[in-house]
Formats: C-alpha cells, sequence, structure tokens
C-alpha cells in the first residue's frame, strides 16, 4: 500500500468514525475501492448499491471483497439494484448471492448511481456515462437525510425488481 493510499484510507476512517458531514470528491478509482472497503467495514446494518452493473475493475478488488465477506460475516444486508441483467463483478455477485442483487427494468436509462451505508453514509455518481477523469462522484460519512431518501428509492425500486421477477 502506498503513502498516498493509506494517507487517504486514515482520512475514510476518520470520517465513517466521527461521522463526519463533509461533502469529499470521489472521482478517482482506487479511492472508490477505498470508500466501498470502509464502508462494508464499517456497516452496522446495511449497504445498498444501485449501479450499472457492478464494475469489475472496483468490486473484483481483493480487497473490496474481502471487506464484502467482513460484512456479510458480521451479518450486514448488502443488496445491489442493477442497471443492466448481468453484472461484471462475477465474484461480488456470487458472494452476495442471487437473492441479494436485482435487475431493474424500471430504472434502466436513470443517469444517477448511489451506494448508502445504514442510511447515513452515501457515495453519488450524478451522471453515470462520466467515467475515470471525468466523474464527478461525491462521498459523506454522514448524510442522513440524503441517504433516507436514496435508501427510499432504492427500496421502492426493489420491490418493483422482486415483484417483476415473480
Amino acid at each position: 500500500m502506498g503513502i498516498e493510499e493509506k494517507t487517504y484510507r486514515e482520512f475514510v476512517r476518520e470520517l465513517i468514525r466521527t461521522k463526519s458531514t463533509a461533502i469529499t470528491d470521489n472521482g478517482k478509482e482506487a479511492h472508490t475501492k477505498i470508500w466501498y472497503q470502509e464502508f462494508l467495514f464499517s456497516a452496522v446494518s446495511r449497504v445498498n448499491i444501485f449501479c450499472h452493473q457492478l464494475r469489475e475493475s472496483i468490486f473484483e478488488d481483493v480487497d473490496v471483497l474481502r471487506a464484502l465477506n467482513v460484512a456479510l460475516e458480521n451479518g450486514v444486508t448488502v443488496r445491489v439494484l442493477l442497471q443492466r441483467p448481468s453484472p461484471q463483478a462475477k465474484k461480488f455477485a456470487e458472494a452476495l448471492g442471487q437473492d441479494n442483487i436485482r435487475f431493474t427494468e424500471d430504472q434502466k436509462d436513470m443517469q444517477q448511481h448511489f451506494t448508502t451505508m445504514d442510511s447515513r453514509g452515501i457515495r453519488f455518481e450524478p451522471n453515470k456515462e462520466e467515467k475515470g477523469k471525468n466523474c464527478k462522484a461525491i462521498v459523506s460519512a454522514s448524510q442522513p437525510e440524503l441517504a433516507t431518501k436514496l435508501d427510499d428509492f432504492f427500496e421502492s425500486a426493489w420491490k418493483n425488481a422482486v415483484s417483476a421477477e415473480h
């Protein structure tokens, strides 16, 4: 682990520990992986992910997979709602199990992606088409009002996706 990565990870952990309301840019892939790891390590009850199709370069990362396994072992509910029926990150999807991953036909064209942790932490991408250097994602350890709204949307879309399958 490089010094920048170690320092950034410590920064993220401190934000989560103190439940900081600071909003931080999160466009770098290396930083995105760290936030996912720390959300999964820190979650007490749930992590909801709404995304295109679980980008392999993020969710197949060995440290992200390790964090997922720790979260699941700790009884954290991790659910993923996809805009495409087949996830790129097969190992992540397999670890979740088919009951915790769904495809949503209704929301397949939505431009925004997000992740919530315990109805508090958020990662938000306003435009799914902007990747890499152009990604304008933001992240915060504690934005309960926004996280609750995103969770409400997720729950509604999840219920529609589940009912559409049966």
